[in-house]
């Protein structure tokens, strides 16, 4: 008897030892398992930074007064670099602000067009875009139907009248202009090229989905020109911007995701591009070859105008608000 609990005493540990050897096992199976069933790495996981725009002062207002505004909806805001240009469409002039302080506008006053610092403008013709080139601007403007491009010297002075030719007078052109003169113009779902005399050089473009085509474009998303006159154009239905040379001739198509609201979504500053793009409230930015540059940039505003840059500071219009707002990138 005393033999037989020896016996059983001695086999408990054997069996403790038994169990341990088989639950070792059972678990170096299941790691085994899981190490077989994880993905390769081959890098690490690129983690997008945001950085922002960060609001700093409003500066303009609704009214019929100087500095005052009534801009509704189109390509208010242009800049040659130094100044601020406002397309003030219901007001009928364009008025230049430096640093956000006005400093006058450019309109018909006693039936003469020219610069002003005081009083209003007179209802003469439909002001429609402003285009600050270096040593002149260039005012886009209905009259009667017809689309003209007024070229004003720095002191307001009316030195060139342009007559552009469309195929279409329902539907309103967006204009861009290189350093020599030649406008590039998008309406509807075609592309035109006029000289500086506007003679049409080119029609390209058109509604379709294959190279060069576009879809949507005519919903207002826009166009730009680069340093060296390469154009750029929205296809915001097939998430895509067309590059053409500046002989209208299509090169390539870079991708881009658009925030589906987004109007009048694109502009290049110092050769980057800017659109917004998904999720709602940001900019993303490209390279002319369609690489992404930096992260995602947060606007505070939360709106979808174009913006505008002089020096350090940013601008964007909104109904007859006018921000301004500094750069902040996230650490």
């Amino acid at each position: 008897m005393k033999f037989q609990i020896k016996m059983s005493f001695l086999k408990i540990p054997m069996f403790i030892a038994f169990l341990v050897l088989i639950f070792s096992s059972c678990k170096k199976d299941e790691v085994d398992t899981v190490v077989d069933e994880m993905p390769e790495v081959t890098k690490p996981q690129e983690i997008q930074v945001v950085d922002s725009l960060l609001f700093v002062e409003t500066f303009t207002r609704s009214g019929t007064g100087v500095g005052e505004v009534n801009i509704g909806s189109g390509w208010e805001l242009s800049t040659d670099g130094q100044s601020l240009f406002v397309a003030d469409f219901g007001n009928k002039r364009i008025q230049r602000f430096d640093d956000g302080k006005f400093q006058d506008w450019l309109g018909v006053k006693n039936g003469q067009f020219g610069l002003n610092t005081e009083g209003k403008a007179e209802d003469v013709f439909q002001l429609e875009q402003v285009i600050p080139m270096q040593n002149y601007i260039s005012c886009f403007v209905r009259l009667q139907s017809k689309w003209y491009s007024y070229k004003i010297d720095l002191k307001g002075n009316i030195i060139d009248t342009v007559l552009l030719h469309f195929d279409s007078k329902d539907f309103r052109p967006m204009i861009a202009i290189d350093k020599s003169g030649n406008f590039f113009a998008l309406q509807d779902h075609n592309l035109f090229k006029f000289n500086s005399k506007g003679n049409l050089m080119k029609k390209f473009g058109g509604f379709g989905s294959g190279e060069g085509q576009l879809s949507k474009a005519s919903l207002g998303t826009g166009l730009a020109l680069d340093s060296k006159g390469y154009l750029y154009v929205c296809d915001r239905g097939q998430d895509r911007i067309n590059k053409y040379d500046n002989d209208g001739n299509f090169i390539t198509s870079l991708s881009a995701e658009f925030f589906n609201d987004a109007k009048r979504a694109i502009t290049i500053i110092d050769d980057v591009i800017y659109y917004f793009s998904k999720p709602s409230y940001a900019i993303s930015r490209l390279d002319l070859d369609g690489k992404v540059v930096g992260g995602k940039i947060h606007i505070e505003s939360r709106y979808h105008h174009p913006i505008v840059k002089i020096g350090e500071y940013y601008y964007q219009s909104y109904q007859n608000e006018i921000s301004k707002y500094k750069f902040k990138s996230k650490p």
